[in-house]
């Protein structure tokens, strides 16, 4: 092929059949046998069981207790200390809770492990191809396996300088949201969640219960130590991997955004117990936004503000983040000591006391590294 021709090259020529061609097709059905599996074992119906607390060994075998316990999981410190002399206080937090059906998610991860120096040499196979292919269509001969070789040589070394003693994992991350709303909500409820003799079949039976597809998302997570086992470095690769999937997933699909209770405001600041795990950089604008009850007992949100993320106020909570600090030079092992110490991630313009409200992503300015 013409050093100069746009054309790629045939499939066969980039190594056919080499791993990272295929698991890029394993990709394209993930989505169809997860929907096969979620259908055959039933995961939506079951999700909603989990919620309403079902056990088949009691009477009513559904009730609120799991609901109401969420709702006070999700709650900002401000509101819990509301409640206890404070019906309205209550109520909101028992609304909250069951809002919290309205945004339930199934995720599904397919994980790819690999040893780096393989990886390399893959990648040097395939530079060594697409170099012989050139110089025979160009009438080489010969002179195409000396430049393969070379060419192959040359990029096994460069790659392993930059991936030597690393394990990384790619976690391909598709994402499903619970079908709900009032409609299904009212006819669950009087056929079956509130029926003392209804069963968990009766709520499968009752074909309401659906998982909807929402988009996919992948990101990879690298570890590099000389002084673990495979199995660690796999360990620690695939839990900073998924965190990363999870993160990306906030900034692609809106629905899946979560709202962070605000932890307290002070000089000038708001505070988040939010950082670097959620995918959290530094200039991310996030809506301030307050929670209200309608008069149909429905939690809502208003947008009351926007703030940014501080300079340097970035809380360091990646999932393994003393081994990372272990292993980095001195100055990026003090910053990141820094950053860890901070409990928090710091938010500037506070122009009142927004304690009780709650923050969510609105644009994204930093990058999710892989």
């Amino acid at each position: 092929m013409p050093a100069n021709s746009s054309k790629p090259l045939p499939q066969e020529q980039l190594g056919g059949n080499s791993s990272m061609v295929r698991v890029e097709k394993v990709d394209d059905y993930m989505h169809a046998v997860m929907n096969k599996f979620i259908d055959q074992n039933q995961l939506a119906p079951m999700m909603v069981a989990k919620w309403y607390n079902y056990d088949a060994n009691r009477q009513p075998k559904f009730n609120e207790d799991v609901i109401r316990e969420r709702g006070l999981d999700n709650a900002s410190a401000a509101e819990l200390a509301k409640a206890p002399g404070n019906d309205e206080a209550r109520a909101m937090l028992s609304a909250q809770g069951f809002e919290l059906i309205d945004h339930t998610f199934l995720v599904a991860t397919n994980l790819r492990f690999r040893n780096n120096k393989a990886l390399a040499k893959e990648i040097s196979d395939l530079a060594g191809s697409a170099v012989a292919s050139g110089v025979a269509a160009a009438g080489g001969g010969a002179i195409g396996g000396l430049a393969s070789l070379g060419a192959k040589k040359a990029t096994e070394a460069s790659v392993n300088a930059l991936l030597k003693d690393a394990y990384s994992v790619t976690a391909v991350t598709n994402l499903y949201k619970l079908v709900w709303n009032d409609d299904i909500d009212a006819q669950l409820g009087e056929k079956i969640l509130y029926n003392d003799n209804a069963s968990l079949q009766d709520l499968i039976n009752s074909g309401l219960c659906k998982l909807e597809y929402v988009g996919q998302t992948k990101a990879r997570g690298v570890k590099k130590d000389k002084n673990k086992t495979i199995a660690e470095l796999a360990n620690s690769a695939t839990a900073r991997a998924i965190d990363k999937a999870l993160a990306k997933l906030q900034v692609d699909y809106e629905v899946f955004r979560t709202t962070v209770p605000i932890s307290k405001c002070a000089d000038g600041f708001i505070y988040a117990k939010i950082g670097t795990k959620e995918g959290v950089t530094e200039g991310d604008e996030y809506e301030i936004l307050e929670q209200f009850m309608d008069k149909n007992g429905k939690i809502g949100y208003k947008t009351v503000g926007s703030t940014k993320v501080e300079k340097n106020g970035v809380w360091f909570n990646t999932t393994g983040a003393d081994e990372l600090i272990a292993n980095a030079d001195e100055k990026e092992a003090a910053a990141m000591k820094e950053a860890q110490k901070l409990g928090y991630s710091k938010f500037k313009g506070a122009k009142k006391d927004y304690s009780g409200y709650y923050l969510r992503l609105k644009k994204k300015k930093g990058k999710i590294e892989d």
